[in-house]
């Protein structure tokens, strides 16, 4: 059992209540809908293979929750839980369209009827009346050609079922291959003697889940096959699902990351969700890491690197770590969360690093990150500061990732 007190906020409330009502529409389509509809035999088959694998959904995240993520039944399940939360993510998705578009046409249908019957008799044939959206009348007898049939077919459902199921497959596949994604930014060198600088990014590993023992060595040997001259843990690299054997030995692998200004970390959202920053922090510190919060290390005489709180309502402003930067030059920021609400007004900050977003995890979810002001994925600018945002190596809760890679970045900066 891991020690410690789970915390949850407002965007896990607003997590659970959007899966509740995604589950209840689906509920009710296949109900109200379907059922009605005549479909009885595949409404009930869809609703008792729904609960089913929410029930294991459920379970899961039980026990994920309640730190017991090292059981043996945990990673089966954990596969259930990830093929069933795309399935379900995406077969909402299709029912939600079909029935918004069924409705949708037939308001047009009464449209175009009501400007019709206006001009005159109605689009009709001896013999074969009108598609009802042109117009024309419902003779019960002769099957509907025209127009949104109220439910779809069998060969529909089942390909349908198909997309849903290849996507939902292949969404496992990702997270398997870590890749390298490259970045080339330019920074004024101000006082510094550099002219480039190699640096290394890792974020949101949620190690326990994906990230097991194969896949932190993996890490190890992509991030240092870079040649770095500096490595960032850009915050999540454990959350509360990670179990203490695997703490420990991703402790025991990030001794061997070395490189010529440092090895640093900040916290992420989940690292602390039980309230045990102390049993974090000391993992990477006796991995050699350099741990900061709302600090600033001065590294090699040749840049800064300020590393911020994650708590948000807890850190210092970002104008009072500014005033500790005495020296004019280049500085970097690591921000676990790449927020658009707060900025460098004095300008001090050219590059900002930063991860959280997991670029949506699962296509399309990223398109929610503007709503909460946060940058999804990819390199921005914000007057003259440089704002890089990675997808995380690792996956949060079940092994699936689609439409987002499961990266290290390394940035190659040219100072001028």
């Amino acid at each position: 059992m891991i020690p410690g007190r789970m915390h949850f906020g407002l965007g896990w409330i607003a997590t659970f209540a959007i899966l509740v009502a995604l589950h209840l529409f689906l509920f009710w389509h296949w109900g109200a809908i379907e059922f009605k509809g005549r479909r009885r035999l595949k409404s009930l088959i869809c609703i008792a293979t729904h609960i089913a694998a929410a029930v294991t959904l459920v379970v899961y995240f039980a026990g994920f929750f309640g730190g017991r993520s090292a059981e043996p039944y945990m990673r089966p399940l954990s596969y259930v839980a990830g093929f069933y939360l795309c399935e379900f993510f995406y077969l909402s998705g299709v029912c939600f369209g079909w029935d918004v578009g069924r409705i949708v046409l037939r308001v047009l249908a009464r449209v175009c009827g009501r400007r019709r019957s206006g001009r005159g008799a109605a689009f009709t044939r001896v013999g074969v009346p009108a598609p009802v959206f042109l117009g024309g009348t419902r003779d019960r007898r002769i099957p509907k050609r025209g127009g949104f049939p109220a439910v779809y077919g069998a060969r529909t459902t089942l390909v349908i079922l198909l997309v849903c199921t290849v996507m939902s497959a292949f969404a496992f596949y990702v997270p398997q291959h870590i890749r390298v994604t490259r970045y080339d930014v330019e920074i004024d060198k101000r006082g510094s003697d550099l002219d480039h600088l190699k640096a290394v990014m890792i974020s949101d590993a949620h190690m326990g889940v994906v990230i097991r023992e194969e896949q932190i060595d993996e890490i190890v040997r992509l991030t240092m096959a870079e040649d770095p001259d500096v490595i960032f843990l850009a915050g999540d690299i454990f959350d509360e699902g990670t179990q203490t054997s695997l703490k420990a030995y991703a402790s025991e692998r990030f001794k061997n990351l070395r490189a010529k200004y440092g090895v640093y970390f900040i916290l992420g959202n989940h690292d602390d969700y039980r309230r045990d920053t102390e049993d974090v922090l000391g993992y990477l510190r006796r991995a050699g890491v350099v741990c900061l919060l709302d600090e600033v290390v001065l590294a090699g005489d040749a840049f800064y690197v300020v590393g911020r709180e994650d708590r948000r309502a807890d850190r210092d402003e970002l104008s009072i770590l500014e005033a500790r930067l005495t020296k004019d030059l280049p500085v970097i920021l690591v921000d676990h969360k790449p927020v658009t609400d707060e900025s460098a007004e004095s300008g001090r900050i050219q590059l900002q690093l930063s991860g959280h977003t997991h670029d949506g995890q699962i296509f399309p979810a990223h398109l929610f990150d503007p709503i909460t002001r946060t940058l999804s994925y990819g390199l921005y600018r914000r007057g003259e500061e440089q704002i890089i945002v990675s997808s995380g190596v690792g996956e949060f809760g079940v092994p699936v990732r689609l439409g987002s890679p499961a990266e290290i970045v390394a940035i190659n900066i040219d100072l001028r």
